[in-house]
This record gives C-alpha cells, sequence and structure tokens, in this order.
C-alpha cells in the first residue's frame, strides 16, 4: 500500500532580524547612491560654473585682441609732443590710448562695490578706433568742412561700396554720428587731418559727411584725391549692474570726444561677473630714455628688455612712473599689449574659506576668490583669470 502524499509547507515569513537587516542594507545603498549623486552633481555644477566663467573671460579678451592688433592703424595721436604723429597735419590734438591705471573712481566713473570690498582696482582703458574696419571712403569733392563722397559704384573695394550703398543708411549714419570724428587723408602724400563730425547723410548710394572745420588746407580735398574714415573713442571698463551691484561685467562703450561722456545706447557687456581687468604694455626703452633721440646702432629697431617681474601688472618700464603715465606719454614707444580678464562664478562656494593673503599681497594673476554680498548672504565665490597680450607694430609712427 503507497503511503499518502505529503502535505504542502505553508509559506514561511520573514522574521523581524530579517526584515530589519534588510531595511538596514537599503538604506545604506540608497545614501551611498545619493551621496554619490550629490557629489557627482556638486562636482559637475562647480566645473561648469569654471567653465563658464573661463568662457567668457575667454571671449572678451579675444574681443579686445581684436581691437588692440588694429590700434594705431589709422591714427596714434597724443598731446605729447614727442608721440605726435608727423603725418599728422592738424591743429587738435586727440589721444589715441588712454590708460586709466588702477582707477579708484571719480570723473565720471564709480568703482563698482564688490571690487573694492575685495581691495582690487580694475583699469580702464580707452582707445582711438576707426569703426568702419580700416575701410576708406573715397571723396568726390569738398567745400570747407562739407565733404561728398563719390558714389557706391565708384568706391575702391566691396566693402567702401556696401557702407555707401542703397539700404545702408543706418549704418552710415552710426558710424558717422555727431559723436563720431573723422579722419581726412591725402591719398597721394600720406598726410591726414582728424575733425569732430558735425553730420551725415546718404541717399541713392551718394554720402556727404559734414565736419565742423576744413581740413588741413595742404590736403586739398576739393578737387578730391583724400579719403575719409570714422573714428570711434571706445572705453572698456568694468561696471556694475543698477539692481545687482555684485554683479559686475566688463563693458565696453563709446565716449563723446569732447568730455568723454558716455554715448546712450552704445554699451556692449563682453562679460559678466568680471572681478578685475588689467592691461600693461612691453615698451622700447633704447638706451633707457624713452623721451631721447634715437641710439647709435640700434636706429629704428624695437629694442624690447624682458618684463623683470612677470607676475605683477606692469610691461618691461623699469622707471618708477605708474603704467598709466607711461602708456600715455609714450605711446608711440609701445611694442605690445597684455591683458588680464579675471571673472568670478556667478554662484557662492560654501566650502571655500577666505584667502590666508588677505591683505591683498597678490599678483592680478594670482586672485583665486572674490567675497560677493547677495540677497541670501554673502560668502565667497572662485575666480578665474585669463591673459592674452598681442603685438601693436601699427603704434610705431616715427620717433
Amino acid at each position: 500500500m503507497r503511503p499518502p502524499p505529503h502535505a504542502p509547507h505553508a509559506p514561511r515569513a520573514f522574521t523581524l532580524v530579517e526584515l530589519l537587516l534588510g531595511s538596514f542594507l537599503g538604506a545604506l545603498i540608497a545614501t551611498s547612491v545619493y551621496k554619490v549623486f550629490v557629489s557627482t552633481s556638486s562636482y559637475y555644477g562647480r566645473q561648469l560654473e569654471e567653465t563658464q566663467a573661463r568662457a567668457g573671460g575667454r571671449f572678451a579678451l579675444e574681443h579686445l585682441k581684436a581691437e588692440l592688433r588694429d590700434l594705431g592703424r589709422l591714427s596714434i595721436l597724443s598731446v605729447a609732443p614727442g608721440a605726435r604723429d608727423p603725418l599728422y597735419c592738424g591743429a587738435r590734438l586727440y589721444t589715441g590710448v588712454e590708460l586709466l591705471d588702477n582707477d579708484a573712481g571719480g570723473a565720471g566713473y564709480e568703482r563698482p562695490a564688490l571690487l573694492s570690498r575685495n581691495g582690487l582696482a580694475a583699469d580702464r582703458l580707452r582707445l582711438l578706433v576707426d569703426a568702419s574696419d580700416a575701410t576708406p571712403l573715397r571723396v568726390e569733392a569738398a567745400a570747407g568742412g562739407a565733404l561728398r563722397l563719390a558714389r557706391d559704384t565708384q568706391q575702391a573695394s566691396l566693402a567702401a561700396r556696401r557702407l555707401v550703398s542703397p539700404g545702408a543708411e543706418g549704418r552710415f549714419g552710426q558710424l558717422f554720428d555727431s559723436n563720431a570724428l573723422a579722419r581726412v587723408t591725402q591719398v597721394g602724400t600720406g598726410r591726414y587731418d582728424v575733425l569732430p563730425v558735425q553730420g551725415a547723410a546718404l541717399a541713392n548710394g551718394v554720402g556727404a559727411v559734414t565736419l565742423d572745420a576744413p581740413p588741413c588746407p595742404e590736403l586739398n580735398c576739393n578737387a578730391g584725391g583724400c579719403l575719409v574714415n570714422p573714428l570711434h573713442w571706445v572705453e572698456y571698463a568694468v561696471l556694475a549692474d543698477e539692481d545687482e551691484p555684485d554683479r559686475t561685467r566688463l563693458a565696453r562703450r563709446r565716449l563723446s570726444p569732447q568730455g568723454a561722456a558716455p554715448v546712450p545706447d552704445s554699451e556692449l557687456a563682453l562679460a559678466e561677473y568680471v572681478v578685475n581687468f588689467q592691461v600693461w604694455g612691453d615698451y622700447d626703452t633704447r638706451g633707457g630714455d624713452a623721451g631721447g633721440p634715437v641710439v647709435s646702432g640700434v636706429g629704428r629697431a624695437p629694442l624690447v628688455p624682458a618684463d623683470p617681474r612677470l607676475r605683477d601688472d606692469r610691461g618691461n618700464w623699469a622707471g618708477q612712473l605708474p603704467e598709466g603715465d607711461v602708456m600715455g606719454r609714450w605711446p608711440h614707444r609701445l611694442r605690445g599689449l597684455t591683458a588680464l580678464i579675471s571673472v568670478r562664478e556667478s554662484r557662492l562656494d560654501p566650502t571655500l574659506p577666505p584667502p590666508a593673503d588677505a591683505d591683498g599681497g597678490r599678483a592680478p594673476q594670482e586672485v583665486d576668490r572674490a567675497l560677493v554680498v547677495t540677497p541670501k548672504g554673502e560668502g565667497y565665490a572662485r575666480v578665474s583669470s585669463v591673459v592674452g597680450g598681442v603685438e601693436t607694430p601699427n603704434l610705431y609712427r616715427g620717433d
């Protein structure tokens, strides 16, 4: 006789110890995953902030370098007699490059509170630039200060034809507005004059520019043979946001040649959260006397000694004058310009302690954090600096 089959066993439940152990292990795994996620997200956020800060600084630096490369291509004028361009026949004095070194404010500029709080004083750089990208327009005739340009089809280059072609009235008016200067050049001799613009008009491909006075008589533009270019006086400066003062920016804005007042609606923000802007130069010191004659055996060839202190914000000038004074007195001896732009991260980093050398003993390139005040509190933000330089051969005019 076969034995009866076994009855099925009842399902076995987890014991309390097993439930507690499983819950503990699950919580441990979840916590570990969460910590890894938070750490990865935080690291990614820091890297993104640093990348954005460096990208903003590089964009602003490349824009500035492009303008510095062209500096002096059409004008290098200065109040210093030794720096006067021998081709300039005008009676008025303009400055081709002006550096307001470590500007503490005043004279129409208010230093942002963020810079003052961190013991920083950014430079302001002013340049006289050709607004047409070195595109001279041919003058057909002149009567006193009134210049009549050749029609678009008779201009010498495609770029010039575009500047005075039908449909370019708005652009033409911006180039030769009442805050512009006009450089009038005699093609045959290279001599030129620089005069303020009173007004301009463009109709049916024919442009007209009215100056506040006739150009130099020796240019003899009445019968043609002259070219005209628009010049703008621009400034690079660190400015504060009106609604959020610690949201500083490096801006390029136009200035009026008379009085240096900012031209309305001319500002271009190149980078946000900028905390420092420094400019310095390499000079041809020839014989150690920047105001002296050409040294025998050296001639006019540039002689640029090495910068003795690469960590500072001054070039190879060996004297005791501030960088801005040197650049203002001898711009024609500049052989290169270097710029530094420091940009902070937009978010505060709670892990950053105060700098060890809070007394301001660091070089501009070594500023790695900035004390920032926000509506939610204050703390430190990381700072990234970019440095770049260009040669400025166009600045050399005579001795």
